[in-house]
């Protein structure tokens, strides 16, 4: 059974999910919460941009995809959003969350990650408009957290928290999450 992992935006979930040598899913959720024509290609392009219907079936269509993907993967990237991921909770969904330290001021880093993946100006715009609030959100949340040093992508926290390893040796996973997760 593998890990739930609920991701900030631009942490690198998508990047790490294509990446066909690793077990691991980016569980998209626009696909889910929207009924989209078929043809989209690129799901950044069209982020906080859809006129798509609503899907009538979210969002247990999605909780749904996501118990199925965790049989199947080690590591589901699924939705950082603070309502879904109450959600989550409400239905004991056991899962971590990860975003950037609000320690160090990470805004234009992660807006620039948006930029560079062709989010849509009205992402960005409600990106920017809600960065610090969403990191606070996030980290209300009643359960285990991975935050995100300065410069730091997913895969680089997952590695160093020993929760994946990319090859190299780690320490067990509970010597690592005793020195490393924020617990509930």
């Amino acid at each position: 059974m593998g890990k739930i992992i609920a991701g900030f935006p631009c942490i690198g979930k998508s990047t790490l999910g294509r990446r066909s040598d690793l077990n691991i899913i980016d569980l998209e959720s626009t696909k889910y919460k929207y009924i989209l024509d078929p043809n989209i290609k690129n799901l950044e392009e069209v982020k906080l941009n859809l006129n798509c219907s609503r899907n009538p079936e979210w969002p247990q269509n999605y909780i749904k995809a996501i118990q199925e993907a965790k049989e199947k993967y080690d590591i589901v990237f699924v939705l950082g959003k603070y309502d879904f991921n109450m959600k989550m909770v409400e239905e004991n969904i056991d899962f971590l969350i990860a975003y950037p330290d609000p320690e160090e001021s990470q805004k234009e880093d992660y807006l620039e990650r948006a930029r560079s993946r062709n989010n849509s100006q009205k992402f960005l715009d409600i990106f920017s408009k809600n960065f610090e609030k969403w990191q606070s959100l996030m980290a209300s949340l009643p359960v285990d957290k991975i935050i995100l040093k300065k410069g730091e992508y997913i895969g680089d926290a997952i590695e160093r928290l020993g929760i994946y390893g990319f090859g190299n040796d780690k320490e067990s996973d509970e010597e690592s999450k005793d020195k490393c997760f924020d617990e509930k």
